[in-house]
C-alpha cells in the first residue's frame, strides 16, 4: 500500500461497528504540522486536531485516540492537510474482517 507523501488526503471510511486504525508517515527531514478535520455524512465538520510529527515519526492510533477527548461518534471520514508530505494510510476491523487503503 505505499504511496508518495502528499499535503492532503482522506480516510474515507470511519467504522462505529469495530474499529478504524489511521497511520501516516513524515517521510521528511523537518517537522510538519498535520491537521485532522472529521466529518459527519453531510459533511460537517465535527472535530479538529493539530499534530506536530517529528521527521520520521509516525502516527498510528485509532481514530477516537487521534481526536480525543473530541467525540468523532458521528463521523464518516476524516481528511488530512499538512504544510509537507506525509504518507497515510488507514485500516477498519470488525470482528476477523479487516481491510484498509492508502490515504486518497
Amino acid at each position: 500500500m505505499a504511496s508518495s507523501p502528499q499535503k492532503s488526503g482522506l480516510f474515507t471510511k470511519i467504522d462505529h461497528e469495530g474499529w478504524t486504525g489511521i497511520a501516516f508517515v513524515n517521510t521528511s527531514s523537518d517537522m510538519v504540522n498535520v491537521t485532522l478535520t472529521a466529518y459527519s455524512d453531510a459533511g460537517e465538520a465535527i472535530a479538529i486536531v493539530v499534530k506536530d510529527v517529528k521527521a520520521g515519526e509516525k502516527v498510528v492510533k485509532t481514530a477516537e485516540q487521534i481526536f480525543a477527548p473530541q467525540s468523532i461518534s458521528r463521523a464518516s471520514y476524516v481528511s488530512f492537510s499538512s504544510n509537507q508530505g506525509v504518507v497515510g494510510f488507514f485500516l477498519n476491523g470488525y470482528g476477523d474482517k479487516l481491510d484498509g487503503s492508502k490515504a486518497l
